[in-house]
């Protein structure tokens, strides 16, 4: 998309990570992306508009408002670039956007306070294209089990108001194949949005079995029932999580297996929740699941992935962050940088609906992926900077969100909110002593999930500065963010070896 036009000239700059706030003003203009939402956040009719809109206008933008000033704005609504919740707990952070917006001499009219799933950049990324109609399968191929890619003689596969209906007319008594619809085009960078819902049936081979489904990504040689791809698991329970088929790709497991909830494959766990790396780079179909659930059985549950190249994949289930994928690779080590969408039918009765895809631009860079850092109780804490990047065309905003079971260890500030295009911005990271010693973990958002960068925090607390007060080696390397088994979480590892643990970095760690 080309860069948004300046505008510099027609409107100040408003203060970043704001959302609705003005001074009313007879001369004061509120520009809004259309079309604007319905409900609370909509201008009231006395601001409708009551005449042309000024000579300038940014790109993509219609309509201005007499009385209104903007502070930040989506391509859709208006959104603050942190995440706050309905309940007391998150409201205190609303304090930091609304001090730059009162500095700036304007007083609060309306707000919408919206999950990080909503937050986009109004510069880089597309609009939602539509890839289902609602009406028939244009632009999708059937593959079905022992059919040529576009047969389905027995309709498994129908369109049924407004929405893509697996199974539909098919008696429960018989067996039926199992397959894909993959849609025509390929994408590289993007946010993936669809809707499913379970229906009532299910079928041999998987009658007595859980519902089973899927959305695959980077998908090739896709003329068989299981492409080449990552599949975003979509499974009673299981919604979320990952299979490479047989793709590879380096994702973050559970420390203690023991801890994770029943269900399937390998135990995974979000990094800024103490997941420690793994790379999957020689396993075929690798299965990490059994993240907490967060699907429903019944009614709608909304899918989502974000993905950018070989660079990241998030799954998202019911706007929660399920699992995150980084290096995503071919089994022969090559990049993985685009390829096809597709939905599976795996034996249950299902619907999909509102399939829909943002195309995305190149997001923020930060110069590291994991931020490390020591802290000894009742000493100083330990503070560590970094560079963010923007390497796109247009200005993308910066504002941080701190998420992860040990978000309150950390405290993290940036001159800037906003970064513009080209430029870059300096974050800086503390990590407070706790009071007992351990790994802790959190994440820093920076940014929206689509157009900014995530970096890992992590933070090793000491008792003592010495004696036996030191991080095991276990400790340290998943701190620093190294997928390396060292061989056993203990202090001291007498194991009489000239290598350690099992990883392909043990030649590192010869003796």
């Amino acid at each position: 998309m080309p860069p948004a036009r300046s505008t510099a000239a027609a409107l100040p700059a408003p203060p970043a990570g704001c959302l609705l706030f003005s001074k009313p003003r007879p001369t004061a203009h509120r520009w809004d992306a259309p079309p604007h939402p319905p409900g609370p956040s909509r201008p009231p009719a006395a601001h409708r508009p009551s005449a042309p809109p000024p000579a300038r206008l940014p790109r993509g933008w219609r309509s201005w408002r007499p009385g209104w000033k903007i502070a930040c704005a989506g391509p859709r609504y208006t959104v603050l670039h942190q995440m706050f919740s309905k309940s007391a707990p998150g409201l205190p952070a609303l304090t930091r956007p609304l001090r730059h917006c009162l500095g700036a001499g304007m007083l609060p009219i309306a707000f919408r306070i919206l999950p990080l799933v909503a937050l986009v950049s109004p510069l880089t990324a597309s609009e939602w294209q539509t890839l289902f109609n609602g009406n028939d399968l244009t632009g999708w191929t059937t593959v079905l089990q022992d059919k040529k890619p576009g047969e389905d003689p027995d309709h498994f596969v129908q369109v049924r108001d407004g929405a893509i209906h697996m199974y539909a007319d098919t008696d429960p008594a018989v067996k039926v194949p199992f397959g894909v619809i993959v849609h025509e085009k390929t994408f590289s960078r993007f946010h993936m949005s669809v809707e499913y819902r379970w229906a009532t049936k299910k079928f041999d081979p998987r009658k007595n079995d859980i519902r089973d489904a899927g959305l695959l990504y980077h998908a090739s040689n896709t003329g068989k029932v299981w492409p080449d791809s990552v599949e975003y698991q979509i499974q009673e329970g299981d919604s979320g999580d990952i299979v490479f088929l047989p793709k590879a790709g380096l994702t973050w497991m559970r420390p203690d297996p023991s801890q994770a909830p029943d269900g399937q494959g390998d135990p995974g766990l979000l990094p800024e929740d103490g997941g420690f790396p793994r790379d999957f780079g020689r396993t075929d179909f690798a299965y990490i699941g059994r993240f907490p659930v967060l699907d429903k059985l019944e009614g709608w549950n909304r899918v989502e992935v974000i993905v950018h190249a070989d660079e990241s994949a998030e799954h998202i289930i019911n706007g929660a962050t399920v699992a995150r994928i980084t290096h995503l690779r071919e089994k022969d080590g090559s990049p993985v940088k685009e390829g096809k969408v597709a939905l599976q039918l795996e034996g249950a009765e299902l619907l999909y609906r509102d399939v829909k895809i943002r195309e995305l631009g190149v997001p923020l860079e930060a110069d590291r992926s994991t931020v490390a850092l020591s802290a000894v109780k009742g000493e100083k804490t330990r503070k560590a900077g970094f560079v963010v990047r923007n390497p796109s065309a247009a200005e993308i905003p910066s504002g941080l969100t701190l998420t992860g079971t040990d978000a309150a260890l950390f405290r993290v500030s940036a001159a800037e909110k906003s970064i513009p295009a080209g430029g870059s911005m300096t974050v800086t990271v503390e990590f407070l002593a706790p009071d007992s010693p351990r790994r802790y973990s959190a994440g820093l958002q920076i940014g929206t999930r689509t157009e900014g960068t995530f970096v890992i925090l992590q933070g090793i607390g000491l008792a003592a500065f010495e004696g036996k007060n030191e991080p095991t080696l276990q400790g340290i390397v998943r701190a620093l963010g190294i997928p390396l088994d060292v061989g056993g979480g203990q202090l001291e590892l007498d194991t009489k070896k000239d290598v350690i643990g099992r990883s392909r970095a043990i030649p590192a760690f010869r003796a």
